[in-house]
């Protein structure tokens, strides 16, 4: 899954090499784009059911879910800001399958590495 996916590059790359991908921005995609994918999610992450609104639309269960252009663009609506990391993290918890990664450049010291890696619950 990609999140704030913008133009969805990433994904169609992955899509092309076998990837069944899901991709969620605050902005519709070009229909071309969107056939090629298994859903586009509109949404804006920071709304308080976006982790909800995701797992609903996709069932979870990835392998990887990546979000490096949630950074804002020059297509993003006035007024949307970048999600809070705690907000990736749970969306991650949410929707990786155990042993899947989340790949995000986290703004929370205490994580370092931007990627991380589900655990086994224990």
């Amino acid at each position: 899954m990609d999140l704030g996916c913008g133009k969805p590059n990433f994904a169609l790359a992955a899509h092309a090499l076998g990837a069944s991908m899901y991709t969620a921005d605050i902005n519709d995609l070009d229909l071309r784009d969107k056939r090629q994918l298994e859903r586009h999610i509109v949404l804006n992450l920071n709304q308080p059911d976006a982790t909800q609104i995701l797992f609903d639309g996709t069932g979870g269960n990835f392998d990887l879910i990546t979000g490096s252009t949630v950074f804002g663009t020059p297509t993003t609506p006035k007024g949307v800001s970048r999600p809070k990391s705690k907000k990736i993290i749970d969306v991650g918890n949410t929707l990786l399958k155990e042993g899947g990664y989340l790949d995000y450049p986290l703004v929370i010291p205490d994580y370092g590495d931007k990627v991380i890696r589900k655990k086994a619950q224990a």
